[in-house]
């Protein structure tokens, strides 16, 4: 048990500069500058580069800066298309350069994530069956309920909901039932 406890401090402790890390991280990421997507933009964007797709945008923008007489119509008629495609240019850079940054963050998430949900199904094998048993218990010892009644508030909270929605259902119900039809 104390190596359990000391495996966790020690974690815990190299968590708290990893912590640190990221948010500097995080700070010098919001330094670069790059825009931000609402949610509803970020579900509906067509920036979602498929392999291979950087190289034949690169072949478009050579086409258009080759033959910008034929393009024009993508600028109207005060538009230079050679501007268009050199900002196209630097925003598919940017892009192509973000991605394995990107990629290493969404790795880290999943990592992340992962040990988040390992570790709390580990707390949850112990402490759900645990709750039950001293639930039970809690119903003829004061002591127990007492120390569980934290537990008990927070997962009894949707039954009490869920039997507080059904009363004023059942109530607006007999309201309803008790209130005469008018004729018209």
């Amino acid at each position: 048990m104390a190596k359990t406890a000391k495996k966790a401090s020690q974690i815990n402790g190299s968590l708290a500069k990893v912590i640190a890390d990221a948010q500097a991280l995080k700070k010098e990421i919001a330094a670069l500058g790059l825009p931000g997507l609402t949610a509803e933009e970020r579900l509906h964007s067509n920036g979602r580069l498929r392999e291979n797709e950087p190289a034949a945008m690169t072949s478009v923008f050579d086409t258009v800066d080759a033959f910008p007489a034929i393009f024009q119509s993508l600028v109207g008629d005060d538009g230079d298309v050679t501007d268009a495609t050199t900002t196209a240019r630097a925003s598919l850079a940017t892009a192509t350069a973000l991605a394995p940054l990107g990629a290493l963050l969404d790795a880290m998430q999943s990592q992340v994530s992962d040990g988040i949900l390992a570790n709390a199904s580990q707390a949850k094998d112990v402490s759900l069956p645990a709750y039950t048993i001293g639930k039970a218990n809690a119903e003829s010892n004061a002591k127990v309920r007492k120390v569980l009644s934290a537990a008990i508030d927070f997962y009894g909270a949707p039954g009490r909901k869920r039997a507080e929605r059904k009363t004023r259902e059942a109530n607006a119900a007999k309201k309803k039932k008790k209130t005469p039809a008018t004729s018209t």
